[in-house]
């Protein structure tokens, strides 16, 4: 099999095919005063050329007043002037001798700047308790625009769980309040695009007084659909929404009636109306429930949620280099919902119209070349589609007899310490791909070791390493043509070790407390030292300040007047620049109130006690030999006299 790509990149006066850098858009939407422009940019030797096609036919620039490609690119530019009649489907190729490269699909969409029809707006009239729905629909766009309700003095309108806008636009009210009379509920949409923002007419609102306003259960307005059910993609955002009327003003709830809501990629939003689910994977299809409730009663609404997926890459084709009767594989895997349609192109065209050979075949999604000819050379496509989306991928097959060459740096030098794992590498280059070949120091092949591994890039691992390792690795690469040879010398060193850790220690509050920590370091290796950490934050030398806390001298710590918030780990990190070793010790403080045996303090796990628990007796340092009994002191009490096995 030939070299992966990109790794084994050609040198740059050998013949390359065309890769693509730059693509265009999948959708662009113009306005009356943007220039369309579609990014085309390749690499190749010999230099690309570009062609272009619209609605799958040749579009040549020239023929076109105003169209143009852009110096030095396959930029194709188009004055605003002509986006209207010239928009649709657009793909750019890139060529040279060895093959061509295909970009994605580019739709070109023309909008006129948005304007509001004009149209005779009546008053809105309702009683006092009963719901509204003030309208907006503003003009479609292929990007939709952000609506607001403002009134005529450009202040948003207040919204709460009794008056909200929805995700349609409208603005709803549970129920309506005389204070709600307003000759200026103003819909106003903002379109990115075109950077406008347009304003419906002013909507008057009236709201007479009753005096036979009643309570009323919930009834769901928003969805409309009375069995809504949605399609969620893959990796995208959901959204649900439930909008109630209703006297008192309904309360809103959510719950998934298959399972649990996922946590923390959903949120609830515009008073609990609205519920998104940010990044959608596939087992969040179901069933998701809105309650709307009051002291009326409650309504229902369930939707149904459908995860698909637009299609997406599980293996995608890797171009490669390959030399004359070698075999070439081109694997092409996607996923989706519903299931992608997979096919493939060889410079553009696709594989069906391109006269046969017995040497090409597709399996399973795989293009596979065998006993391949320098006339093989090619970039070939594989597209998926399905109702969700489209993916294109391009790979070229680069046919040509190179002589080996290594890529690594010869006499590069690894320093590792004993019992580690060390990675020598080989990066070769060649077609047909050459055969890489490891030897030891003395000239035996590096496989024959149970230890050692070499991957198909030419690296080769070997561990745990000993000292008797050390010494100059040769790494030999050959093809039908040549071969080259680089050599690695390997440095192995001590491990840096802890021969002294340090002791746990229970001390009196006032004392003074040392740690020691005992290192042992390869004499060969530098820079090195030894930290100190208490609770995993690492300690600085305070000997120079008051009060003075934390002494570091060689391999001691010194803490000075220990109080309780000393108590803690105390760890040693002795360390160089391959590795490191670690110990750690238990400070432990206790004040007059502990027990007293004799007048020395009783710590540790073998003079120390706890008069909660006695079951923890201590040695007694007092008392008669080879008795049980001792004085146990309890300051500030007089000393008892205290025989526990008594």
């Amino acid at each position: 099999m030939g070299c992966p790509h990109p790794t084994d990149i050609p040198p740059p006066a050998v013949l390359q095919p065309p890769e693509l850098t730059e693509q265009p858009p999948e959708q662009l939407v113009v306005f009356p005063s943007d220039d369309v422009v579609l990014k085309c940019a390749a690499t190749g030797n010999p230099p690309v050329q570009y062609r272009w096609t619209r609605e799958d036919e040749p579009f040549v620039p020239e023929e076109h007043p105003g169209v143009s490609l852009a110096p030095g690119s396959g930029t194709l530019l188009i004055n605003a002037s002509l986006a209207g009649r010239l928009q649709g489907r657009y793909r750019c190729a890139a060529s040279n001798a060895l093959g061509t490269a295909l970009s994605t699909e580019s739709r070109v969409i023309a909008e006129n700047t948005p304007q509001w029809p004009k149209e005779k707006v009546l008053p809105v009239e309702v009683e006092e308790g009963d719901p509204v729905v003030l309208p907006c629909d503003p003009p479609k766009s292929a990007v939709p625009p952000k609506i607001y309700w403002l009134n005529s003095r450009i202040v948003h309108i207040a919204q709460d769980a009794r008056v909200s806008m929805g995700q349609d636009g409208f603005l709803y009210f549970a129920n309506a309040l005389v204070r709600d009379s307003h000759p200026d509920y103003i819909c106003h949409a903002h379109y990115l695009g075109p950077r406008t923002i347009i304003q419906k007419e002013p909507l008057d609102l009236r709201v007479a007084p009753s005096n036979k306003v009643q309570s009323r259960r919930p009834r769901l307005v928003v969805p409309r659909d009375p069995q809504p059910s949605h399609v969620a993609l893959r990796g995208g955002t959901l959204v649900l929404e439930c909008i109630a009327e209703g006297l008192p003003t309904p309360s809103v709830r959510w719950q998934r009636l298959n399972g649990p809501l996922p946590l923390g990629r959903v949120s609830l939003e515009n008073f609990n109306k609205t519920l998104r689910l940010r990044d959608v994977e596939e087992a969040d299809d179901g069933e998701y429930e809105c309650v709307a409730e009051n002291s009326q009663g409650q309504a229902r609404r369930s939707h149904l949620v459908t995860v698909e997926a637009a299609p997406y890459w599980v293996r995608r084709p890797q171009s490669g280099v390959f030399g004359p009767g070698e075999a070439a594989r081109l694997d092409c895997a996607v996923q989706g919902k519903p299931r992608p349609a997979l096919s493939w192109r060889i410079n553009g065209i696709p594989i069906d119209e391109v006269p046969g050979s017995i040497r090409r075949a597709v399996r399973d999604g795989a293009l596979v070349l065998s006993r391949l000819e320098p006339n093989d050379t090619m970039v070939a496509q594989c597209e998926a589609h399905n109702s969700h989306g489209h993916l294109l991928a391009n790979a070229f097959v680069y046919v040509v007899e190179l002589p080996v060459k290594i890529l690594t740096a010869d006499e590069t030098l690894y320093m590792v310490v004993e019992n580690q794992t060390v990675f020598l590498h080989c990066q070769t280059f060649g077609a047909p791909s050459p055969t890489v070949e490891w030897l030891t120091p003395g000239l035996e092949p590096a496989l024959q070791d149970d230890r050692a591994f070499v991957f198909t890039n030419g690296t080769l691992r070997l561990g745990p390493v000993v000292r008797g390792d050390a010494g100059t690795f040769t790494c030999r690469a050959h093809n039908a043509h040549s071969n080259d040879s680089v050599s690695g010398h390997l440095d192995v060193r001590a491990a840096t070790r802890i021969e002294v850790p340090p002791q746990s220690v229970t001390a009196k509050k006032g004392q003074t407390v040392t740690f020691r920590c005992g290192a042992a370091f390869d004499a060969g290796l530098s820079p090195r030292g030894l930290e100190w950490y208490r609770d995993g934050q690492r300690l600085q030398d305070t000997a120079d300040r008051r009060p003075r806390r934390y002494v570091l001298g060689g391999d001691t710590l010194t803490v000075t007047t220990v109080d309780y918030v000393d108590q803690g780990t105390f760890r040693c990190r002795a360390w160089t620049l391959l590795d490191a070793a670690e110990a750690e010790a238990q400070l432990r403080v206790v004040g007059e109130k502990h027990l007293r045996l004799g007048g020395g303090i009783m710590g540790g796990p073998q003079n120390s006690i706890n008069p909660q628990n006695p079951q923890n007796l201590p040695r007694y340092a007092h008392g008669t030999p080879g008795s049980a009994c001792g004085t146990l002191q309890v300051l500030p009490l007089v000393p008892p006299q205290f025989c526990p096995w008594s």
